[in-house]
């Protein structure tokens, strides 16, 4: 890293990926390096924490130990001291150099970032990079009318594996329920449901009933969905800063914690989360028809009122453009 940064010239710009508000792992050195070759660097955080208004016993558990393993997690105790005194120093005092800038989501990225730094660094306010804004120039890529599902690979769930729960106690149950689900939709629309996969599992069997999966192009289908359908994946966002029509579901099989997470991403954009074996007809009509104006949230959580609606590789890139003019 020293001989890398040592070949830059005083004009380069360097985005410091690693270093965050929550960050368990001490790079403050990279940023003494930065200023010992006179370069400059910003720093950003993308995404929001989505609020849990509907929270467990075991959630909290969970949460209550993860926060204990993120205190030993940077190997000691000694170590974890050390860390937080050179963010208080970063953030309070010039011991550390100062971004030029920082990236901030959102009317809550912001006012969290403001409430850190101050007037200390500049905020730049960027739109969510987990959403297209700039939809002109995006090509259908299904031309027939379709719904879309969007799919967490439930019979996988990395993720709980790893917070230690299953997301369903009977995975073939819940395909079957899912499928029903599936019947229903395609019979009052009139057109087929499209499965969007994040690409982090592959199919070796289709568990959709030989429905059309497509892998890793989520939000570019929610473009042009007449219907979204999902659980409690951070893909339905797109659909929700795009207008479109929302149908969030769980099913009976879902252990209490995927339940919830479901209820709380309905809760957040205002409609109902409707169990997989109960959804009917006037289920599906409420979702096509809710005009609810889902702005404020957007506003709050992915791009702040008053931005630019653009990718935010361009609101970066004129801003450095903008210093060094």
């Amino acid at each position: 890293m020293f001989e890398s940064l040592s070949l830059l010239n005083s004009n380069t710009w360097i985005w410091n990926l690693s270093w965050n508000f929550t960050a368990t792992i001490d790079d403050f050195w990279v940023i003494g390096l930065i200023y010992k070759f006179n370069l400059k660097y910003f720093i950003g955080m993308f995404t929001n924490k989505i609020p849990n208004k509907i929270p467990t016993k075991n959630s909290e558990n969970r949460i209550f130990l993860y926060k204990i393993f993120r205190l030993f997690v940077s190997k000691s105790l000694v170590s974890s001291a050390s860390l937080r005194i050179k963010k208080y120093l970063f953030i309070n005092t010039n011991f550390y150099q100062k971004p030029e800038f920082v990236i901030t989501v959102g009317k809550e990225g912001h006012s969290l970032c403001n409430n850190i730094y101050g007037k200390k660094v500049n905020l730049l306010s960027v739109c969510s990079p987990n959403v297209i804004w700039d939809i002109k120039n995006i090509k259908n890529i299904k031309n027939d009318q379709y719904c879309l599902f969007i799919d967490e690979s439930i019979g996988h769930a990395p993720d709980a594996k790893f917070l230690g729960y299953s997301t369903t106690s009977n995975l073939k149950e819940y395909y079957r329920n899912l499928n029903n689900c599936f019947l229903n939709v395609e019979a009052q629309l009139n057109c087929n449901v499209i499965i969007a996969a994040s690409g982090k599992v592959e199919y070796e069997i289709n568990p959709f009933y030989g429905r059309e999966i497509i892998y890793g192009k989520t939000n570019i289908l929610t473009l042009s969905a007449e219907l979204v359908i999902g659980h409690s994946s951070n893909g339905i966002f797109q659909a929700v800063c795009s207008g479109k029509p929302i149908l969030i579901t769980f099913d009976e099989t879902f252990q209490q914690e995927k339940t919830n997470a479901c209820k709380n991403v309905a809760s957040l954009i205002k409609v109902d989360a409707v169990k997989l074996s109960n959804v009917a007809d006037k289920h599906i009509q409420k979702s096509l028809i809710n005009k609810v104006n889902r702005e404020d949230v957007v506003s709050k959580y992915f791009c702040k009122g008053g931005d630019i609606r653009e990718d935010y590789r361009k609101t970066i890139a004129q801003e450095i453009i903008n210093r060094e003019n």
